[in-house]
């Protein structure tokens, strides 16, 4: 009988006793949670979403190149091995790799960017003194850029900037653009903003100062609106295309095309990619014809696969834009970025 009240009286202990334990211990909680450094994480945010809670300010003021929208474009498995060309190259030994070469030390006296326009062309030159070569033109009418490597370079390849897409059955490529320029950290900086075909856009063109070797733009845009794109496998949505000439053997602004170390031949009408290959890089190789001398070869980076595609109107006439070279998608793409290369050739 007394050993049963023992018992009882050790076990009610024991409870007592682990009851002021885990009081004790959360009053010790209390007490140390002013003075605790630890910050609560935040679930984070699914990709698409971020990209939609991003202000104007964003491309503003706060770009970085190592943010490019995912999930956006067809799966790569969409676009398998055999879907490679048979006529390939190795990428000629005058393309160097593509960098971002274009860094100039503006603490030299002098030197500065210089934009005038003149009527529907903002025309964008580099130099000090009197010497204020043009190195970029965007044209505002239609939201084409060109530009040229430098002193002894032609003008060739543009770069639309504005998005191209399919709608409704009709194609949509080039519109008029309202523009702004700025220095930021020596970088010139043109903002610009348009609608087309019911997709409002705003980007900017960040060219950074010229050398020896080329110049180099950072592009961005950001798309506003719901617009219904058509299924066109390869061609329904363009954020990034050149658009450049190539009429005959002796008439050209653009000698062949490049993915990556890959090299194509342009046609006299037709593909020049299809079915869509993938690629980091592509563009329009320069040089010297019977039309021109020393045309740019233009390249764009892209920093990760993406499809690449293109085709050729047949024509004759050397002051026609044939050539269209392009990455796809299959839909609108909120938000993108890429760099664009001109170098010597």
């Amino acid at each position: 009988m007394g050993l049963g009240l023992f018992g009882r009286v050790k076990r009610r202990l024991a409870y007592l006793t682990c009851w002021l334990w885990g009081f004790l211990l959360a009053i010790c909680r209390v007490l140390a949670r002013p003075f605790s450094r630890s910050k609560a994480k935040v679930p984070a945010q699914p990709q698409r979403q971020r990209y939609a809670n991003l202000s104007v300010n964003y491309l503003e003021d706060r770009y970085s190149p190592s943010v490019t929208p995912v999930h956006l474009f067809a799966p790569a498995a969409h676009f398998a091995s055999e879907h490679q060309p048979t006529m390939l190259n190795a990428r000629p030994s005058h393309i160097a790799p593509l960098e971002n070469t274009a860094s100039a030390n503006l603490s030299r006296a002098g030197w500065r960017w210089s934009v005038r326009r003149l009527g529907d062309e903002l025309q964008v030159s580099f130099g000090r003194g009197t010497s204020f070569p043009q190195y970029a033109a965007l044209h505002t009418n239609s939201g084409y850029l060109r530009l040229n490597p430098g002193p002894g370079s032609g003008w060739g390849t543009s770069v639309v900037v504005t998005p191209s897409f399919w709608s409704g059955g009709q194609y949509h490529q080039g519109t008029a653009v309202n523009t702004r320029s700025t220095i930021v950290k020596g970088q010139l900086v043109i903002s610009f903003s348009g609608r087309i075909a019911g997709l409002t856009f705003v980007g900017q063109v960040r060219l950074s100062p010229p050398t020896a070797a080329g110049i180099v733009a950072r592009v961005t845009v950001r798309t506003f609106g719901k617009v219904p794109i058509d299924p066109r496998p390869g061609e329904a949505f363009k954020p990034a295309m050149f658009s450049s000439m190539n009429v005959s053997a002796t008439q050209w602004d653009a000698r062949h095309a490049v993915v990556d170390n890959h090299v194509y031949g342009l046609p006299a009408e037709g593909w020049i990619i299809n079915p869509p290959v993938l690629g980091r890089s592509f563009g329009l190789v320069g040089g010297s014809s019977g039309w021109k001398a020393h045309a740019p070869t233009m390249m764009i980076n892209l920093g990760r696969y993406y499809p690449i595609s293109g085709w050729v109107s047949a024509s004759s006439n050397p002051n026609d834009d044939n050539v269209g070279f392009w990455m796809a998608a299959d839909r609108v793409v909120p938000l993108y970025g890429y760099t664009i290369v001109a170098r010597r050739t």
